[in-house]
């Protein structure tokens, strides 16, 4: 009986995969949702840290924070029972990664800013057994954006243009410090193209851009 719900199991999988490629989320959390069902009383923990980060991302994408929280939140717990340090290292830095950025569409800043430190951390020791995905670079880069769209709130919800300039200051400061702080550690690192590109992209918000290994300010 086990083993049939683990056929069922896969195959949930693979329609709430299609209808999330398809843009259906509802459609794709649903079958998400029976997935976890079937799996949550047998499976490992890696395999249901898997499910929940689907539910996540099906939440996610269907606008639905507080859901994206929820799972996030489970899928923690559950990353800590996984006994290969690698791969307990990977799950906990995805799931921090993930709930930084549900916490920062809910303008809960100093809580985003908590996990994405806290994934900057498991990545740390996880780059450092496969230094080729440079997954710690990318937390630094959504440090600065978290400080940046942090700054653009502060500055959008002053009741007068000026009233809270120095907290605009200090915010997008922190920003462009954490991306030049990426781009120092991109000299370092080998990129592939793509990443450079990527790279550069996200730090010319902060005012600074990458040229070959090298970075300047605009």
């Amino acid at each position: 009986a086990n083993e049939e719900r683990r056929i069922a199991a896969r195959s949930l999988k693979r329609i709430g995969w299609y209808y999330r490629q398809k843009k259906e989320f509802e459609k794709a959390y649903a079958y998400h949702h029976l997935q976890y069902l079937y799996l949550k009383e047998l499976s490992t923990p890696a395999e249901l840290h898997d499910v929940l980060l689907s539910l996540d991302v099906d939440s996610y994408e269907l606008r639905q924070s507080f859901a994206s929280e929820h799972w996030l939140r489970e899928s923690l717990e559950v990353a800590e029972k996984i006994n290969e340090p690698l791969a307990r290292a990977r799950a906990l830095a995805m799931s921090l990664n993930n709930l930084a950025d549900t916490l920062r569409i809910q303008k809960r800043w100093p809580d985003s800013l908590e996990a994405i430190g806290k994934s900057r951390e498991q990545w740390r020791s996880y780059d450092g057994q496969l230094p080729g995905e440079h997954r710690e670079l990318w937390a630094v880069v959504q440090t600065a954006e978290i400080y940046g769209a942090w700054a653009k709130f502060l500055r959008k919800t002053a009741e007068k243009e000026k009233d809270n300039d120095d907290e605009v200051k200090e915010k997008f400061d922190k920003a462009r410090e954490e991306a030049s702080e990426a781009l120092q550690m991109a000299e370092n690192l080998k990129l592939d193209a793509a990443e450079q590109g990527d790279l550069e992209n996200r730090v010319r918000a902060f005012g600074l851009r990458l040229i070959g290994a090298r970075f300047k300010e605009l």
